[in-house]
């Protein structure tokens, strides 16, 4: 079985602005200050929230959220993605606002993706 978790995993903790959730891409808003991404670049995944702060890894192997659709447009390999309404991710074509991510895995059940965040 191959398994990338754990591959160039870097986290920072910051502040949770008010309804970040774990499993949501999030994006800096102010002075160490996270809050779910809705459109656009974005810091990291939310990977867990307790006592007001948010762990957010900002590299390395993780799975995103990411609809159905999206997941059918996105490419195995280098592309880019960006985040959308809710904290999740979606495509974006070459130019576009977004961060560079490998694409290793697509599960539509479950709608995540498995990437790696450069």
């Amino acid at each position: 079985m191959i398994r990338l978790e754990g591959f160039h995993k870097h986290c920072i903790t910051l502040e949770a602005a008010e309804g970040v959730a774990a499993g949501q891409l999030v994006t800096i808003t102010g002075d160490d200050t996270a809050a779910t991404a809705t459109s656009g670049g974005f810091a990291g995944l939310a990977l867990a929230v307790r006592n007001g702060k948010v762990l957010v890894q900002v590299t390395g192997y993780m799975k995103v959220p990411m609809a159905s659709a999206e997941l059918t447009k996105a490419a195995y390999g280098y592309g880019q993605i960006a985040a959308t309404t809710g904290g999740k991710a979606a495509t974006v074509a070459s130019g576009g606002t977004g961060r560079p991510v490998l694409v290793a895995e697509k599960d539509s059940e479950n709608e995540m993706a498995g990437i790696i965040l450069l």
